[in-house]
């Protein structure tokens, strides 16, 4: 990942990121903020079991355990599954990967 900073053309003084595994691997530019980057690469460069969290009900994958905790309650998606299958508790679908 790395960082650019751009200003005008509707982008913010704020950083941007790039996914070098995209630009190198595809010849593909994606820049981003650096949350959306983080969430790109965990769904388009790694596995569930790469993610050092993720959620079997959705498919929700995060780095950190703060992030993890936030998404049973504020992940509409989340609490729809939940709701769908008749399920109160997510504990179940929450995967904390052994190996990170």
């Amino acid at each position: 990942m790395k960082e650019q900073t751009k200003s005008g053309h509707g982008w913010s003084d704020r950083k941007r990121y790039q996914c070098l595994r995209c630009y190198h691997v595809k010849g593909e530019v994606r820049v981003g903020p650096r949350y959306r980057i983080m969430d790109h690469f965990l769904r388009q460069h790694r596995t569930l079991d790469q993610a050092p969290f993720h959620c079997k009900l959705c498919l929700f994958r995060c780095f950190q355990f703060e992030d993890f905790q936030r998404h049973v309650t504020n992940f509409p998606r989340h609490r729809m599954l939940l709701r769908e299958k008749g399920v109160e508790d997510s504990e179940s679908y929450l995967v904390r990967n052994p190996n990170q």
